[in-house]
């Protein structure tokens, strides 16, 4: 309890017609690596609510 995690996420490839996102990870605990990784983030099409909500949030900045 009391730890500092801190997390990088480094976008390492963009694949739009797999609709991919790849990173490499880094995780520090107070200061001190403690594992490294790589992460795929599948990113569907946005449905129209969600879409709406993003243009809505967009223009609230």
């Amino acid at each position: 309890m009391g730890d500092t995690v801190d997390v990088i996420a480094i976008v390492t490839k963009v694949d739009h017609e797999r609709k991919r996102v790849y990173f490499d990870t880094i995780c520090n605990i107070n200061g001190e690596r403690v594992i490294e990784g790589e992460a795929e983030l599948y990113v569907p099409a946005p449905t129209e609510a969600g879409q709406a909500a993003l243009e809505a949030a967009i223009i609230n900045i």
